[in-house]
């Protein structure tokens, strides 16, 4: 059987990002924090951590990631939007 790494970033714009990496590295999965628009051309997926949905909808126009994310998923990339903090 052939191992494939794959990279999964977490937005860190709000939310419980700490959380969220510190879990994903425990399951030894290759894990970025995404805060760029280059961020996204690494991933294979995405998990955006939950908080308040105007406020994350602000903060991805305002960094310039709604047509990095937009892209990214119509690219058949898995994105992962969790609606409460991981705490």
């Amino acid at each position: 059987m052939v191992s494939v790494e794959k990279t999964v970033g977490v937005l860190d714009l709000q939310g419980a990002v700490k959380e969220h990496l510190l879990a994903l590295e425990t399951l030894r999965i290759k894990v970025v924090s995404v805060k760029r628009p280059e961020d996204f051309n690494t991933l294979d997926g995405l998990i955006i951590p939950g908080g308040e949905s105007t406020a994350i909808g602000r903060l991805i126009c305002e960094q310039g990631l709604e047509e990095p994310l937009r892209t990214f998923h119509k690219e058949g990339k898995g994105v992962l939007g969790l609606p409460l903090q991981y705490r």
